[in-house]
């Protein structure tokens, strides 16, 4: 029944077209993208320390509709506790908001359950909406995003978040 309830997603998610199961190593999960997506790694220093940040981007594109899928996982060098959790996701948000004046947050909303904090995010950019979940599990915060000027965004987003999952 799991396998039949995931194929079904995997039909609605991809509209048809060919899909790619992604395991991402640093990160310890899989999530399936619309085809197979684009690695890249970089290290970027933290501005306020001398320590380095892994920064691990999957990303994907449909040509379809001209949507990004993407995963973004960074490696903080220091260790991420309930008391500084919302601090390093609403500073990644920030960082993000601050790489251009045509970003505009539309909405944010922190949720807390038991196992961590997420921080769902709307941020609109001319016609394209921006849509993610990010959330911290260890040292690393993940963003599972997607891009978009399709009107039913906010569906595909859902369907492409659903497939995503620790793989330990």
């Amino acid at each position: 029944m799991k396998k039949i309830m995931l194929f079904s997603l995997l039909l609605i998610l991809t509209n048809g077209f060919a899909f790619e199961k992604c395991t991402s190593l640093p990160g310890n999960c899989e999530i399936i993208f619309v085809d197979k997506p684009f690695y890249q790694k970089k290290i970027f220093p933290l501005m306020d320390d001398n320590k380095l940040m892994d920064y691990h981007l999957y990303l994907s594109c449909s040509e379809n509709d001209n949507s990004i899928y993407m995963m973004v996982i960074a490696k903080y060098p220091f260790e991420i506790n309930s008391d500084n959790e919302v601090q390093v996701l609403e500073s990644f948000l920030s960082g993000m908001l601050n790489n251009s004046d045509a970003k505009i947050l539309v909405n944010s909303n922190l949720e807390k359950t038991d196992f961590n904090t997420n921080l769902h995010f709307l941020i609109k950019e001319n016609e394209r909406n921006f849509i993610a979940n990010s959330f911290v599990h260890q040292n690393m915060l993940y963003l599972i995003a997607l891009e978009s000027e399709n009107e039913n965004f906010k569906e595909s987003f859902e369907n492409y978040f659903k497939t995503f999952h620790f793989t330990n």
